[in-house]
């Protein structure tokens, strides 16, 4: 069974694979792939492509069972947080109690680009007409639930936000997500009777550069 490919303009470093039919632990691979129209018709020659695509021939290549990974394995990547334009793939990761955020509107009190939310019921789709806030969101909407988090302030340490009304739970459209797995750390306070936490500068400036990215024509995936 051979898997076909759209033409990738720009890309010149693509392998291309063919599995076999009489075995599944076998594939066969060849060097580079061109996708313009002569070099699908083996016309390699006549590449339509600015440098010839080059065609290797064809290799088998035994597919293996990795036994090397085991519990032994790092999962320090699982504690990494997700941003990203993709709210489909990122709605979809959002558990319960994990922090994520989402675009904030254009005109809003707090002057803020987007708002950390704590997650308390994961994405669903809605079977009746609700309204949270003032916002109403018709039968069929996929949301996510969570509650505020108000963010009070900027430092070269970090963004500090305050739990806010923990009890008052608000619905969010999933295609308004950017993040989710957000780590925030706890920050000592004795003038508060609220939580105060940090968010990194990091996952700050890439919230941000999201953001960004999403306001460009086919920014958002």
């Amino acid at each position: 069974t051979k898997y076909g490919c759209e033409r990738i303009p720009n890309s010149r470093s693509l392998h291309s694979l063919m599995t076999m039919d009489s075995n599944n632990w076998t594939i066969c691979t060849r060097d580079y792939s061109c996708f313009c129209y002569e070099c699908m018709n083996k016309s390699y020659s006549e590449c339509n492509s600015q440098k010839h695509g080059y065609v290797g021939e064809w290799k088998q290549v035994p597919l293996v069972v990795d036994d090397t990974y085991g519990s032994d394995h790092d999962d320090s990547f699982e504690d990494v947080p997700l941003i990203s334009t993709d709210y489909d793939h990122i709605s979809g990761l959002v558990k319960q109690g994990d922090v994520f955020a989402v675009i904030a509107e254009e005109a809003n009190i707090e002057k803020v680009e987007y708002y950390l939310l704590r997650c308390t019921e994961e994405r669903t789709k809605l079977t009746c007409e609700i309204t949270s806030e003032v916002t109403t969101f018709f039968t069929g909407s996929v949301v996510v639930q969570g509650t505020y988090l108000q963010q009070v302030k900027a430092l070269q340490s970090g963004i500090h936000f305050v739990d806010y009304k923990p009890d008052k739970k608000v619905y969010h459209y999933t295609h308004h997500i950017i993040a989710t797995g957000l780590q925030l750390q706890q920050v000592k306070t004795t003038n508060s009777k609220r939580k105060k936490w940090r968010l990194d500068v990091e996952d700050h400036e890439k919230l941000l550069q999201v953001i960004e990215q999403r306001a460009e024509p086919l920014g958002i995936i």
